[in-house]
């Protein structure tokens, strides 16, 4: 009943502003788009340390975490292999010793196989993956889901936020080529 009720509530709410759009849209069009995805890039090159990383005031703890997400950022912005600050980062990515937080292992799956640098990622995609499928809580409520640090073992902690990026890590993992054993999804 009271699920019904807020329900009712918001779409009164909603209905009540007489927009038929949000309140609050900017305008959006290609050239704007594109504007907003230049300015984030060039934000993203400034900040680039020398070492090739980038680091974040509210992620100190996860270099490789910041790190593989910014480099995710330029490359889906329409940088290259070929462009310095990818270069850079993607040697960061392969020199750093493999991290153990969920969200750190997958995220720098997604951006080394983004990157799609032939061959040249694919042992290192392999042991991020491999980790990821041993960090799957195989039993209890949490059973398909994975916690905070991978390996903690079957049954401890879990939940839905580092799944979803065990799950994309893997999904790329998967899109470079890298066999993802069955179970893994099964238990998702």
């Amino acid at each position: 009943m009271t699920r019904v009720l807020s329900a009712t509530i918001v779409c009164l709410l909603a209905l009540g502003t007489g927009a038929t759009r949000p309140l609050f849209a900017a305008e959006l069009n290609a050239r704007s788009v594109m504007q907003a995805i230049e300015r984030g890039r060039r934000l993203l090159v400034s900040v680039q340390q020398a070492d090739g990383s980038w680091t974040a005031r509210t992620r100190s703890t996860n270099p490789t975490g910041v790190s593989s997400l910014a480099l995710l950022a330029l490359l889906n912005s329409g940088l290259t292999l070929k462009d310095e600050p990818v270069k850079r980062g993607l040697a960061y990515l392969r020199r750093v010793r493999e991290p153990e937080d969920t969200y750190e292992v997958s995220l720098m799956i997604s951006a080394l196989a983004t990157a799609k640098d032939g061959r040249r990622d694919m042992g290192k995609i392999t042991s991020l993956a491999r980790k990821l499928e041993q960090g799957q809580i195989t039993s209890g409520p949490n059973a398909g889901l994975w916690d905070y640090k991978v390996g903690r073992g079957p049954g401890i902690g879990g939940d839905r936020s580092n799944g979803q990026f065990a799950v994309l890590g893997l999904r790329d993992a998967a899109f470079a080529g890298i066999p993802v054993d069955r179970r893994v999804w099964i238990r998702v």
